[in-house]
């Protein structure tokens, strides 16, 4: 995964008569206390079959440039920003920045109001690459992460994934949060080397699915293969 650098600018305007405070938040660290993984495929994922796979729910994923504004009341988005109205008083707003060449930049495209977590779900894309921002709806405290999140059966975790084996601008791997008092906290991450996560399922409230995409180069041409796997949320603590 090449590293990207954002800047965000975020405007906090207080409610108060007469009173503006301006901040600017450059910080593009996803979560300060994240655990570290290397990149490798010691990953305790234990095969099943397509319609074992086919047994857990899926889950619909918002194409990330839809013109649908599904919280119309609290974001706005333009061309030029978005502008976010949080639950304590103040604005938060993301403003596309592009380079001086005009060849690149970074964009946002607001996707939807996440419907178990208390965020609002944004996509970002570079020149090359792309990946997701979760933006607190009470204070605007951003969270990068690797795809839409999917919520467990209890609501107490969420996955998000992201499947790029072969351009590599992309993470290519899975990331655990847990949800503690309604904020969002990474317990776990792991990037892969030989296959990608082209699809995740939650079978229960311990147990993921998860539809794994490789290619193989053995016979002189690259085909492309799915297999599929589960693995225990509890092993990967």
């Amino acid at each position: 995964m090449k590293t990207f650098s954002i800047l965000l600018l975020v405007l906090l305007v207080a409610c108060k008569p007469n009173t503006t405070n301006l901040t600017v938040d450059s910080a593009d660290v996803p979560v300060t206390n994240a655990p570290q993984e290397e990149v490798t495929d010691n990953f305790p994922v234990d095969s099943i079959s397509l319609e074992e796979f086919r047994m857990a729910d899926s889950v619909s994923v918002i194409s990330p440039f839809t013109s649908v504004v599904d919280d119309s009341t609290r974001v706005f988005p333009d061309s030029l920003k978005i502008v976010f109205k949080l639950n304590n008083g103040a604005d938060s707003v993301l403003v596309n920045e592009w380079e001086e060449n005009g060849d690149g930049g970074t964009v946002f495209h607001y996707v939807q109001s996440c419907k178990d977590i208390d965020y609002w779900l944004v996509f970002i894309s570079y020149y090359e690459g792309s990946e997701y921002l979760l933006m607190d709806k009470d204070n605007g405290n951003k969270i990068f992460v690797w795809g839409p999140p999917v919520v467990s059966p209890d609501k107490t975790h969420f996955i998000t994934y992201s499947c790029d084996i072969e351009a590599g601008y992309d993470y290519n791997g899975i990331q655990l949060f847990e949800i503690k008092e309604g904020k969002a906290e990474l317990k776990w991450q792991k990037e892969i080397n030989t296959w990608g996560p082209d699809e995740v399922r939650w079978k229960d409230d311990n147990t993921l699915y998860i539809k794994k995409y490789s290619i193989d180069y053995s016979g002189g041409n690259s085909v492309q293969k799915y297999t599929y796997g589960t693995v225990k949320v509890s092993d990967l603590r």
